[in-house]
């Protein structure tokens, strides 16, 4: 198989979970629960990485991508963090336009903070 292209945003997220001492699953060559981005079992938490582009960023995305509207795109995205919440995880969708070091960071500490009150 061959290698798969880690784009910025991703590149991005990774830092910051490395940074953050998370050890973490990527999709690189494969599809992950939900189509998750990244999953951090420790915190049970999922990452989606969107590209502005291909996801139809409400910041300023198209109304159509390869032949699918702006509004299928952003169901099933909705639907598959649905899913995840409902089956117990934590959800963060980061737009490729968002300060992506920052916005991990703090969803990472947050979702510590929340598993030390629950315990």
């Amino acid at each position: 198989m061959a290698a798969v292209k880690r784009t910025a945003p991703e590149l991005a997220v990774e830092s910051a979970l490395r940074l953050s001492g998370c050890d973490f699953e990527s999709s690189e060559g494969r599809r992950l629960i939900h189509g998750a981005d990244y999953i951090v079992q420790a915190l049970q938490a999922m990452i989606w990485v969107d590209g502005c582009y291909w996801h139809a960023c409400e910041f300023g995305g198209p109304t159509h991508v390869r032949g699918t509207s702006a509004e299928d795109v952003r169901q099933r995205d909705r639907r598959n963090r649905e899913e995840a919440q409902a089956a117990g995880w934590e959800t963060l969708r980061v737009w490729e336009c968002n300060p992506i070091a920052e916005v991990v960071t703090s969803f990472i500490g947050e979702v510590r903070a929340s598993s030390a009150r629950t315990r």
